[in-house]
């Protein structure tokens, strides 16, 4: 009988090592499979891990399996959200804590194995660091690079305005002088005409210069001072588009105290004389030469305004090309000193209006 029992218990005792070496090589290979999971999905694979350690407290392979889950501890800090990786560290040290009460075996190397979460947690943490500061780096760069090419473009945008500004009122001026010279009869009137020309192009010459200038030492267009800059006040301008409008056979009539104009600021003053160039050239392309253009200069306790009034020829389009630019130009001006330019007909009359702060 003795010996039926013994032959028993050993049945029963191979029985449950097969049994717990099947266990064991299971939780084996889903160890390994987390971790080829973690390739993909860090926070998927640590949790499946997790609940493998979890398992194997109780079995022979737990310590192994639990050494392994510490070590990647740092790679779920450094690639898993913050609040699963802190939850992760959080149940390695209790996972820790578990098994020295379960294994007496594990109590003195347990320093070893705490210090394995530390070092590798720190390790990706200090990851995790560097990758948030590089990647905030990166931002900021491509923020840099973003306000550079917005830089670079409202550059361009500014120095074709300037030019088609100059291009367009002064050579405007001239071709249309030259059409005179060429079909006028009265000498007289030819020589008017090639003073306008001579005078058109040599402003053109020096307005070049002047915005060649603001380029070269990176000024503003107000700071730049000597005879370009003073070309181009409004009062200037004023008494050039009237000299050439009337040359051309327009009956010119300005409206202004000249004390308005002596007591504009200067780039309020300069944008007011650019926007009253293109709007004499808009009236030398498409005015009637039988009703008088009408320019009016006044000023309120807040702002200036300029009104710029012409009839409009009742003939075909104009022999001069248009860029298309003029309009949009003027309203550009005008909304960089905070105003508004308005423009328009009236029956037979276009107005240009134009308002700017007094700041």
């Amino acid at each position: 009988m003795s010996d039926v029992i013994a032959e028993i218990g050993r049945d029963d005792a191979a029985t449950m090592a097969e049994t717990s070496a099947g266990t064991a090589l299971a939780l084996v290979l889903m160890a390994n499979a987390a971790l080829a999971l973690m390739a993909f999905r860090v926070s998927i694979g640590a949790a499946i891990l997790a609940g493998v350690m979890l398992i194997s407290m109780f079995s022979p392979v737990g310590s192994g399996i639990g050494l392994l889950g510490m070590a990647v501890s740092g790679i779920v800090v450094a690639k898993a959200d913050r609040r699963f990786a802190a939850c992760y560290v959080v149940f390695c040290a209790l996972w820790l804590a578990g098994s020295f009460a379960l294994h007496e075996d594990l109590r003195e190397t347990g320093f070893v194995v705490g210090g394995l979460l530390l070092v590798s947690a720190a390790i990706g943490a200090a990851y995790a660091a560097l990758a948030e500061r590089n990647r905030a780096a990166a931002v900021r760069i491509s923020g840099f690079e973003e306000e550079r090419e917005e830089s670079i473009k409202g550059e361009r945008s500014r120095i074709a305005r300037e030019l088609h500004d100059i291009v367009a009122h002064h050579i405007t001026m001239a071709s249309m002088h030259a059409s005179v010279v060429s079909m006028a009869q009265d000498p007289e009137q030819r020589d008017k005409s090639l003073k306008v020309i001579a005078g058109s192009t040599r402003q053109a010459l020096t307005e070049l210069r002047w915005m060649l200038h603001v380029l070269q030492n990176d000024d503003d267009e107000e700071s730049a001072d000597g005879e370009s800059a003073r070309d181009l006040r409004l009062g200037a301008t004023l008494g050039s588009i009237r000299q050439n409008l009337e040359a051309l056979g327009f009956a010119t009539a300005v409206d202004y105290d000249p004390k308005t104009l002596a007591g504009l600021p200067v780039e309020t003053d300069l944008a007011l004389g650019r926007i009253l160039q293109e709007a004499a050239t808009n009236v030398v392309k498409h005015g009637d030469r039988a009703q008088k253009v009408r320019i009016s200069i006044g000023q309120t306790a807040t702002s200036v305004h300029l009104v710029v009034r012409n009839g409009v020829a009742k003939a075909g389009p104009s022999a001069i090309p248009s860029s298309g630019m003029g309009l949009e130009n003027m309203r550009t001006r005008a909304s960089q000193r905070g105003g508004q330019v308005d423009a328009g007909g009236d029956g037979e009359v276009w107005i240009v209006r134009c308002e700017l702060p007094l700041r």
